[in-house]
């Protein structure tokens, strides 16, 4: 981008080029987001199959996209990933058909909690940042082990360290199924209440 930040994405299209619109995947982070790399493939494939343009975005900090600012709010900066994801998305179907989103468990409160114009986000398995850092928290505890790397200042989950600030902020990220804001659409799986 003009601005300096930039994220890597995978870009799927319709082979027939009709496009109805874009569709951006929002990741899980971490474990997660390994665990599920290749369902959110799938899902981004049958939706181009579907005559989708389809984003799926690597979050500041993971993949191949650049390192997040150290200090930064890492909520703040993957809202600005998803504001180039939106903006490269309304640059390539243009500003007629609908941008929507995808989000999976934390990606889907960041997604939800983004202020950009998306038609319809869905929010698969959603879940809180209290709940995220938590459960990630536990999972760590529960292993018995002292796994490196060993933080004076913060957490370390899934390789990734973050300051108390910054896993402050993630805390902070609301229960998407919660919000009122229009065009939300949480998807819980069946085997789940």
């Amino acid at each position: 981008t003009g601005d300096g930040h930039t994220i890597h994405a995978w870009v799927h299209g319709p082979q027939d080029e009709k496009v109805r619109g874009a569709v951006i995947v929002a990741p899980a982070l971490a474990r997660e987001e390994v665990v599920s790399h290749r369902s959110m493939r799938l899902v981004a494939a049958r939706a181009a199959q579907a005559g989708w343009l389809v984003l799926r975005l690597a979050w500041s900090g993971t993949s191949e996209s650049g390192e997040r600012p150290a200090g930064s709010d890492p909520v703040a900066v993957w809202h600005r990933d998803l504001e180039v994801a939106h903006r490269t998305s309304r640059e390539l179907v243009g500003p007629e058909l609908p941008v929507h989103g995808i989000g999976l468990r934390i990606g889907a409160a960041v997604l939800a909690t983004s202020p950009l114009p998306f038609e319809r986000r869905v929010l698969w398995e959603p879940v809180s940042g209290a709940v995220y850092m938590r459960q990630y928290m536990g999972l760590r505890r529960a292993s018995g082990l002292d796994l490196p790397p060993v933080v004076e200042d913060g957490v370390e989950i899934g390789g990734a360290h973050f300051t108390n600030a910054e896993a402050g902020a993630i805390r902070a990220l609301p229960d998407p199924r919660k919000l009122s804001t229009p065009g939300l659409v949480p998807v819980r799986e069946e085997d789940r209440t």
